[in-house]
C-alpha cells in the first residue's frame, strides 16, 4: 500500500483535488441561491418559501455527512 508523504508532491495533488471536490459540491449546493427569487414569483410563494430549497439542500447535506462520518470510523483507513 502507497502512503502518501506530506511533503511531497502527491500530498499536495491530493490536498489539491479535495480542495476542488469540496468547492465543486458547495458551489453546486448553493448554485440555486440567485434563482430563489425566479422560483418565489414562478411559483407564487413567498421568498422564504422559496429559500426551502436551498434549506433542505443543506440539511440533506448534513445529515449525509454524519451517517459517512458514523460509518468511515468503522472502516480501517489506515494499516
Amino acid at each position: 500500500m502507497n502512503y502518501i508523504e506530506p511533503a511531497g508532491k502527491s500530498f499536495r495533488k491530493t490536498i489539491l483535488a479535495l480542495f476542488l471536490g469540496s468547492f465543486v459540491t458547495f458551489a453546486d449546493l448553493y448554485s440555486t441561491q440567485p434563482v430563489i427569487p425566479v422560483f418565489a414569483k414562478q411559483f407564487g410563494v413567498s421568498p422564504a418559501m422559496a429559500s426551502l430549497t436551498l434549506s433542505f439542500a443543506t440539511g440533506t447535506l448534513a445529515l449525509c455527512l454524519l451517517l459517512v462520518s458514523f460509518f468511515s470510523e468503522n472502516i480501517d483507513r489506515k494499516k
